[in-house]
């Protein structure tokens, strides 16, 4: 990620272990998508666990980087208010 926002200048990194929160969410992600993609499986679909299992492990490899940018971005949501765009200071 970047170090800091490119529109109003706040830091991605307050202060050390900042994000380490956000496993707690990315994690909430990840069983969101088990609790909605199991009973789709096993029901609508007709899958057996083992060919839902097959699917799933490849859809959450897959999944891993978005929900890591996710989780970080939701927490600093969470933590840090938006302020508005900081105006640069030219001097004429």
């Amino acid at each position: 990620m970047n170090q800091s926002c490119s529109h109003c200048g706040e830091s991605f990194m307050p202060e050390p272990g900042f994000y380490y929160g956000a496993m707690y969410l990315s994690y909430a992600f990840y069983v969101g998508v088990i609790l909605i993609a199991v009973p789709i499986g096993l029901k609508w679909l007709d899958f057996d666990i083992t060919q839902l299992i097959t699917w799933l492990i490849p859809l959450f490899i897959i999944l891993t980087p978005i929900f890591f940018r996710m989780a970080r971005r939701a927490w600093i949501t969470i933590f840090v208010p938006y302020t508005g765009r900081k105006e640069s200071k030219t001097s004429v």
